[in-house]
């Protein structure tokens, strides 16, 4: 048994509503053989096991993420900073994240990915002066309602805490 390794191309034009072969100047159809998998899987479809079928979910950009939120009367101990949940329908790549802490130092600082409710540390800088930048590079990749969670522990009241992040959104569709 032989099993399929392409297909062929066999380049047309439509006259009338009809399809007619083009040919080349010597009176030849021009066929080309493609790898087919590649050009399935180029075009959106996968294989289910048992045939090829197109993809439900097309990922494009859709929008820069740049979000800024401070909380400027922290309460004393440990407290935190949210940014917000992703929406329904869209996927966040996010780049960067930064938070700036200032008024007194600090015992430690967590620059969490809150991914389906489950944190996840990026980054866990200790013994934090103030006015000290502290950030995240790399990429954290959230979907509906996830976000991201910078928490600071050893805070002292009234402490102020500013957190910044960049990245960019796509948009999920059902095809």
């Amino acid at each position: 048994m032989s099993e399929a390794k392409g297909f062929i191309v066999i380049p047309a034009w439509v006259d009338s509503g009809q399809v007619k072969p083009l040919a080349d100047d010597n009176g030849y159809i021009p066929i080309s053989i493609k790898n087919w998998v590649s050009s399935l899987i180029a075009q959106g479809y996968s294989w289910n096991g048992t045939q090829w079928v197109k993809n439900s979910i097309p990922f494009g950009f859709y929008d820069v993420y740049a979000e800024s939120v401070s909380n400027t009367s922290l309460p004393a101990g440990t407290s935190s900073v949210s940014l917000s949940s992703v929406p329904e329908g869209e996927v966040w790549v996010i780049n960067s994240i930064n938070a700036f802490y200032i008024s007194s130092s600090i015992t430690s600082m967590l620059i969490q990915c809150i991914k389906n409710k489950t944190s996840i540390v990026l980054s866990q800088p200790s013994a934090i002066a103030s006015g000290v930048y502290f950030g995240y590079t790399g990429n954290c990749v959230l979907k509906t309602e996830d976000k991201i969670l910078v928490t600071v522990r050893g805070a002292t009241l009234n402490d102020d805490l500013t957190v910044v992040a960049e990245g960019y959104k796509m948009k999920v569709t059902q095809v």
